[in-house]
């Protein structure tokens, strides 16, 4: 399956939560140095045996990305935005044929000396 199809239904359904530019790999947008930015990355599961009556079904996560630009002001802002967008894809929701199948939760967050990153991890169920 191509991402594409997953990619522009999170990024639709991530614009109702957020104000930041949402980025996927190869994809371009404009926007100014030193502003924050959401990134999706599709990490797809083997499912070459598994079918839901008889419908190809994809299955994987999905992991967005919070790149917070270091400004001294601290992590609590940052952690806001990513609590916030975790709320929006609670475990059992649906939203055009993608299926949210477990809580979805924050990794660490990851210090780079000019942003701060922290990723979530949205595992989900895709029926084509």
């Amino acid at each position: 399956m191509n991402n594409i199809r997953l990619v522009k239904i999170i990024q639709t359904k991530t614009g109702e939560f957020t104000n930041l530019p949402v980025k996927y790999l190869n994809t371009n947008y404009n926007f100014k140095k030193g502003k924050n930015w959401w990134e999706i990355v599709i990490v797809p599961f083997d499912t070459s045996n598994y079918n839901i009556d008889e419908t190809e079904t994809y299955k994987g996560a999905i992991r967005l990305i919070l790149h917070w630009k270091q400004n001294g002001e601290g992590v609590y802002a940052a952690l806001q935005e990513a609590e916030n967008m975790l709320r929006c894809f609670k475990k059992g929701s649906c939203f055009e044929g993608v299926k949210i199948i477990a809580n979805p939760y924050m990794n660490s967050i990851l210090k780079e000396p000019a942003e701060l990153l922290i990723p979530l991890t949205i595992n989900y169920l895709l029926k084509c």
